[in-house]
């Protein structure tokens, strides 16, 4: 019983994503959310200050599957920026890290490591 309880706890982390997100700004932001698949719970860090950094994973449920990208949302000083990036097909990541940075231009730049397939 060990055994699977232990197979079925690796196999579901092979579908999550690595999650680390840096604030390169100067102003404090005050959350991030990070959504994979829409039919599952998004990724969220609050009161990331100045070249902190947050790290989390983000369950990428495979409910109803699907293709698509990886959506976050960057709250600051009462202000809003969002960006589209990443990809994930049939409901599963394609890549098992993902760095995201906010900069004082209030860009979201990402990028994704260590591809799964």
């Amino acid at each position: 019983m060990c055994f699977i309880f232990i197979t079925a706890l690796a196999s579901c982390n092979k579908f999550n994503n690595k999650v680390i997100f840096e604030n390169k700004s100067d102003k404090i932001v005050d959350s991030v959310l990070v959504f994979g698949n829409p039919h599952c719970k998004p990724l969220v860090f609050y009161n990331i200050k100045p070249n902190e950094v947050a790290k989390g994973n983000l369950l990428n449920c495979t409910q109803e599957g699907g293709d698509g990208s990886y959506y976050i949302k960057v709250y600051f000083n009462k202000m809003l920026k969002e960006n589209n990036s990443g990809y994930y097909t049939n409901g599963y990541p394609i890549f098992s890290e993902m760095l995201i940075s906010f900069d004082n231009e209030y860009n979201i730049i990402c990028k994704e490591n260590n591809k799964i397939y």
